[in-house]
């Protein structure tokens, strides 16, 4: 099991700022969001994924049991 911690816009549109997630890749974590909502889809496709604090834009590569990923929409227009 995963923690998920959304912020910001992402935060709004889950409805929640962290959720327990079985996942195996970041591209698991991607498609849940596309499932989620139209709107989380499309927002996911920009935001940042930090896995344990540190950038991982490999969405293929295995998440280690039990890591924390914190998911990060572009802010103020960044």
């Amino acid at each position: 099991m995963h923690t998920v911690r959304f912020f910001a816009a992402a935060r709004a549109a889950v409805g929640a700022s962290e959720l327990s997630l079985e996942l195996s890749t970041l591209e698991d974590l991607r498609q849940f969001c596309r499932a989620h909502s139209e709107e989380f889809g499309n927002l996911i496709q920009s935001c940042t994924f930090l896995v344990d604090g540190i950038s991982e834009s490999n969405f293929n590569k295995s998440l280690a049991q039990g890591v924390e990923i914190h998911v990060l929409p572009k802010f103020a227009g960044g």
